[in-house]
């Protein structure tokens, strides 16, 4: 048994993912954002350090420390830079943290992913019960811009088309009341050509039993399956970053989203990369959740420099139902409600935006 000594004081690999040092999202419970961020890196690597080096998998991050180490300085660079006012050094410190971890990072970064591969996406609307057009539910326009705030993954001003794996997260991402659900808009996307996709959907709960059971072979079993635990392991730390609550909502600055925000900036400079995939951090039904609890940002490019409308990309790479009115419950459990609701979409047929 790879990972087990017959004393130990030591983790395995799934006691590693499912710790409470490694766990996300997180909730922040220290005032000072950058003196948080420090200690979740610094426990991060502690436990590293606590591994049992029996286990092959555990070996091989072990063997990373270094690499995580230097990553985690780079991202505290780029918080410490933002908060003395310097976004643009901030930017360029974490570009170098990414620049260094990115032969593992393209590791997590699916390339010629298709509707199948990713499940179903939604989303939803306010619309006050109202029938509403499908550029509604695309992205803001370009002359909308000043609509366009900030989000996790998202610059003020600049629109992005947001997805979700299912109605109930979408619900709870747009904090809609139970009340106000008859009320919204609902549609069902799905993509019209292959993308590509930075993969951060996978919290460490997710992956800890499917660890546990590559452990349990002999290295080089499964190669590939592998090299994706050591790459996530090292690439943790920006992972960890961009997945932590909210302390202080709807007030004009959030510390949570710097990073993820400047990770957004660098997949929009990117040649290799579409959109994000990442865990919401308030929709968690339970810890091994993946497809349900996936939002996607896919950035609004501007290739043409239009001042009105819609990216042309997005509406080559993306299409869609008409918008549903949810219209009056029928079922009290709200789970069966949208899986309800659902399916209503899924037999609706879908097309791109014009």
């Amino acid at each position: 048994f790879p990972c087990t000594t017959l004393f130990r004081s030591t983790m395995d690999i799934q006691e590693f993912f499912n710790s409470p040092v490694m766990q996300l999202p997180r909730d922040r419970d220290d005032e000072d954002f950058e003196r948080y961020l420090k200690h979740v890196l610094e426990s991060y690597h502690a436990a590293i350090k606590g591994l049992d080096s029996g286990c092959h998998l555990c070996a091989r991050i072990m063997s990373a420390e270094t690499e995580i180490e230097q990553l985690s300085e780079w991202i505290q660079n780029a918080v410490r830079h933002y908060f003395a006012g310097t976004p643009g050094a901030a930017y360029t410190e974490l570009v170098k943290g990414i620049d260094f971890a990115y032969p593992r990072l393209q590791k997590l970064l699916s390339r010629d992913v298709d509707s199948s591969d990713v499940g179903r996406l939604y989303r939803m609307a306010g619309a006050k019960g109202k029938a509403v057009p499908k550029e509604r539910l695309f992205h803001a326009p370009f002359e909308l811009r000043h609509v366009v705030g900030q989000n996790r993954y998202g610059i003020p001003g600049f629109p992005c088309v947001y997805l979700g794996g299912s109605l109930e997260l979408c619900k709870e991402e747009l904090r809609i009341n139970d009340a106000d659900l008859p009320d919204v808009s609902v549609t069902e996307f799905a993509f019209r050509k292959k993308v590509r996709i930075l993969d951060f959907g996978y919290r460490p709960s997710a992956l800890a039993q499917l660890a546990a059971g590559s452990a349990m072979r002999p290295q080089g079993a499964n190669s590939p399956l592998e090299s994706f635990f050591i790459n996530y392991a090292t690439c943790w730390p920006l992972i960890a970053a961009s997945s932590i609550k909210v302390m202080h909502g709807g007030n004009p600055f959030i510390y949570e989203y710097v990073i993820p925000q400047m990770i957004l900036q660098w997949v929009m400079s990117s040649a290799e990369c579409d959109g994000i995939r990442y865990f919401s951090t308030r929709f968690m039904p339970h810890p091994g959740a993946v497809r349900s609890t996936a939002n996607f940002v896919f950035p609004a490019s501007n290739a043409s420099g239009a001042s009105t409308g819609h990216s042309q990309k997005l509406k080559d790479a993306l299409e869609m139902t008409d918008p549903v009115v949810w219209g009056p419950l029928k079922n009290s459990n709200l789970r069966l409600e949208a899986q309800s609701k659902e399916l209503e979409l899924n037999a609706l047929p879908k097309s791109p935006i014009v």
